[in-house]
């Protein structure tokens, strides 16, 4: 296969180039045959890639046969390279219809995944479902990535390069969408830097980034859009806040910031309803995305995130992408000023006694 393109050849590519979690977001449904079952697993955590996806995932040791309907499919495989081969070798291991496209990828592959997950996941779950999206970003590169993704689902994106902390840059946002599609009726406040200490170990100037990055882009975006959202006829709009601003934990600029976004989510709720506008925030708990684990987040850690939710489990961006398609949604019609965590139950765990 080459690099990156779907191919209906049955044979091993083993490609290092092409990013399995891209490749994933792309398929209709994902293979990862465990080639070399007592290998040490080459993709480092497999259930990441359910997680990533959102796509139904199958781990196969044996040959399967493709159900027709699945158009696209991705094979990585669990094992070393070699073990892989030797499969491929062996057994035409996926018997699939012709109409089938098959793409294998290396699993173990350095390739550059999105800069910024949840914005980008969000992004692709409102795009599957229809919208055209302004993928907004200050890093041209990483916008550009996420409308690549959403441009190989056969979705509608376009990339723009703006520093939503300027409120021109914010009107110059507005302003495209409107001359590409001709109304705004989403928007997605997604902006946000961390900021840790308590008062006594911030400066002014700590304070004055997370709040004008957490807080004041939602302003500078809302002013910007909610005109337009008016003259359509109402629209809706998500702001991500944090279970920060609920449960302190060291961040206090950034809990500060994040509480500002529920109070603003509220009154803005109230300010604007009678514009058909609605307006609710998201409260993300722990998020695992590939953006965390280049950060050295090691398995003990990840067991201790699982061990938070009485859930057993960790949060991606996809739980936080399909929460706001369901909020601005026809179907959340009657849903306006509402915080809602997205945590797999975090933020209501009492302490064991």
């Amino acid at each position: 296969g080459t690099s990156g393109e779907w191919h209906s050849t049955q044979g091993y590519s083993g490609n290092s180039e092409v990013s399995p979690l891209r490749a994933a977001r792309a398929a209709d449904l994902v293979i990862v045959q465990q080639a070399d079952p007592d290998a040490e697993a080459a993709y480092p955590d497999s259930e990441a890639l359910l997680f990533e996806t959102g796509r139904p995932v199958l781990f196969v040791p044996y040959a399967i046969d493709v159900d027709p309907r699945f158009r696209k499919v991705m094979v990585a495989w669990n094992g070393t390279a070699e073990a892989a081969r030797a499969a491929f070798d062996a057994l035409p291991f996926i018997v699939a219809a012709e109409a089938t496209e098959i793409v294998c990828v290396d699993p173990r592959s350095t390739a550059t995944e999105d800069a910024a997950v949840s914005g980008a996941d969000i992004a692709e779950a409102l795009a599957r479902h229809g919208a055209k999206v302004l993928v907004v970003d200050r890093d041209t590169a990483a916008a550009k990535a996420t409308v690549d993704g959403i441009e190989s689902e056969g979705g509608e994106a376009v990339a723009f390069e703006a520093d939503l902390t300027s409120a021109a840059d914010c009107e110059a946002m507005a302003a495209a969408a409107v001359e590409r599609w001709g109304r705004i009726d989403i928007l997605d406040n997604n902006v946000g830097t961390e900021g840790a200490g308590t008062i006594l170990q911030t400066t002014d100037e700590d304070w004055d980034r997370v709040i004008t990055v957490n807080l004041r882009t939602v302003v500078s975006a809302s002013r910007a859009v909610i005109p337009v959202m008016a003259d359509g006829g109402g629209g809706a709009i998500v702001n991500l806040s944090s279970i920060s601003a609920i449960r302190p934990r060291g961040l206090t600029p950034y809990t500060t910031a994040k509480g500002g976004v529920i109070a603003l989510t509220k009154a803005m709720a109230i300010d604007h309803a009678a514009q058909g506008i609605r307006v609710n925030a998201i409260l993300p708990g722990p998020i695992y995305t590939p953006m965390v684990a280049s950060e050295g987040m090691d398995p003990s850690l990840r067991d201790k995130r699982r061990g938070a939710s009485p859930l057993g489990i960790e949060g991606t961006g996809w739980d936080v992408g399909y929460t706001a398609l369901f909020l601005v949604s026809d179907e959340a019609r009657y849903i306006t000023g509402t915080t809602l965590p997205v945590d797999g139950g975090v933020s209501v765990r009492s302490p064991d006694r």
